[in-house]
């Protein structure tokens, strides 16, 4: 059996709620599975009846969370903020499948970016995509890059000044991989990466605008978001509460989405123009 998969973007528990999550094997009534964040600090996986598991954590409100499920036959898995391992690996047959939903529990929460199914490159609604530099392919894992020594992207056709861009990263093995926007078509522009040289890097061509420390592991997946607000570029790693990089630069004020892959194997997934 292949397994199945359902996965949030964004899961944001407003002042005063509860819980919040994702539901799915369900019926028509809204009885099957639910994997959710609850403000008593813990993740937790139930279905009526039963609380199956749950993994104790410090959670809040007014603060945005990953969360992903994957089914495979009894096996339940669920992952919290692109955790490299599931927090959550547990078993149960009652409901074998059904239909999916979001659930909220005793409060007001925010729910978006949800995507089902059992793979491929989940992506904002554009036209053709077009390759400058590297191969790029659509696999059930995600859009794979591969560039040799120099820097290769992945250009779609939509444009934007102002915006939040976001995604799933990761160096397969090699060197960095990124966010890249307000780019011409031959990808120069902005671009926000992750660097297993153990940067955090917003740059354009010519310039290092400016750089976080933080490890990066090849083989892990990185959340990272820019967010563009005239000349200030803002970057967030992996849903932090501040921005990691908080700078200005006027050389480019529009121009495309894309992917960029430099020196090495790259995987993108889930980006997010909103």
């Amino acid at each position: 059996m292949s397994p199945e998969g359902l996965s949030r973007r964004e899961l944001l528990l407003r002042s005063g709620a509860v819980a919040a999550g994702l539901t799915f094997r369900a019926n028509a009534g809204g009885a099957g599975y639910t994997a959710n964040i609850d403000t008593s600090s813990v993740v937790k996986l139930w279905r009526p009846g039963r609380d199956i598991a749950t993994y104790p954590i410090p959670i809040t409100t007014d603060r945005t969370y990953h969360l992903k499920v994957q089914t495979d036959g009894a096996r339940i898995r669920v992952w919290l903020d692109n955790s490299a391992d599931p927090v959550i690996d547990a078993t149960d047959t009652a409901y074998p499948s059904g239909v999916f939903g979001a659930n909220v529990y005793n409060g007001t929460a925010t729910v978006q970016n949800l995507n089902t199914g059992p793979g491929g490159f989940a992506a904002f609604a554009s036209g053709p995509w077009t390759t400058r530099g590297g191969t790029w392919t659509v696999t059930p894992a995600g859009l794979r890059g591969s560039s040799s020594q120099a820097d290769g992207f992945y250009l779609s056709d939509r444009t934007g000044a102002d915006f939040t861009y976001q995604g799933d990263l990761s160096v397969t093995n090699g060197t960095a991989t990124g966010l890249t926007f307000r780019a011409n078509a031959d990808g120069a522009g902005y671009t926000a990466n992750i660097d297993t040289n153990g940067l955090v890097k917003l740059w354009r061509p010519g310039r290092d605008i400016a750089t976080y420390a933080t490890p990066v592991i090849e083989g892990r997946t990185y959340h990272l978001k820019a967010r563009t607000d005239g000349a200030r570029i803002r970057v967030w790693l992996d849903n932090s509460a501040d921005p990691v990089i908080d700078a200005t630069d006027t050389a480019y004020g529009s121009g495309l989405f894309g992917v960029n892959a430099f020196a090495g194997n790259t995987t993108a997934q889930n980006l997010i123009v909103s």
